[in-house]
Order: structure tokens, then sequence, then C-alpha cells
């Protein structure tokens, strides 16, 4: 779905965000401090192309009625990054779909993880082993 040069696309990233992308720059020190631990904290900006393309198959390559398994969805409806109503409209057809709103994650796009939103760790690991169980028969 991107661009069908390469090359096109990559200068058009370049000129729009740059050639290096930095993570976490309008977090807290403390945030960075504890994703600098473990996360690549600037990375070539072309790695976004991979997740523009994710965006544009998910947003205009699937048919809703195509798939066949079961779908766990977590989401924070503070997301700055990820638009549920999207995901809502393609998964539509989905033959089960398990929705976990967790709204009071530490950081709104990292819904848990010991690293960024610890105190979502257990509530989320058990809402995805219940799926698993209830939908691997």
């Amino acid at each position: 779905f991107l661009l069908p040069l390469p090359q096109l696309s990559r200068a058009l990233l370049h000129a729009s965000v740059g050639p290096v992308h930095g993570l976490g720059m309008r977090k807290s020190p403390e945030a960075r401090a504890r994703q600098m631990k473990a996360w690549t904290m600037a990375y070539p900006s072309e790695c976004l192309l991979n997740t523009i393309d994710i965006f544009l198959t998910i947003e205009f390559g699937v048919n809703s009625a195509d798939l066949k398994v079961p779908t766990c969805v977590m989401y924070n409806p503070s997301d700055p990054i990820v638009c549920l109503e999207s995901f809502k409209k393609v998964l539509q057809a989905a033959p089960s779909i398990s929705y976990l709103k967790v709204a009071d994650s530490e950081e709104p796009h990292n819904l848990t993880g010991n690293l960024m939103s610890p105190s979502t760790v257990d509530r989320c690991s058990r809402h995805f082993i219940d799926f698993l169980h209830a939908n691997l028969k």
C-alpha cells in the first residue's frame, strides 16, 4: 500500500520527520529513564514505513469476513496513537472478539508491562489467559 517507489517513500519520510526517529521525546525524565533500560530510543525513520504499511493494510486491505480466528483487543481510550474505532470496523465480523478497556495504564499507548505500565500487568495477563482458555479448546 505504500508508495511504489521505496526511495520516494524514504525521501518523504525524511522530509517530514528526519532521518532518525526519537522515541519518548515528550515523556517525563523518569519515564524516559525506564525506557532507556530496555528500548531502543532512536532508530532510522524507515522503521516507520512498516508501521504505516500495517495501518494501511488493516484499514484498506483486510476484509473482516475473512477473519477466522478469535481476537483479543486491549485498549486505552486515551491512546494518542491507536484508534479503537478503526479496529472495531475491521474486526466487526471476527468470530470471537474480547475487548478489555485499560484506561488506567501509566502510559496510554503502553497498556501493560513491567517497564511502562506495571499496575496493569496482572489484570491484562489474567484477561489474556482467560481468553486463551476460552478459545483454544
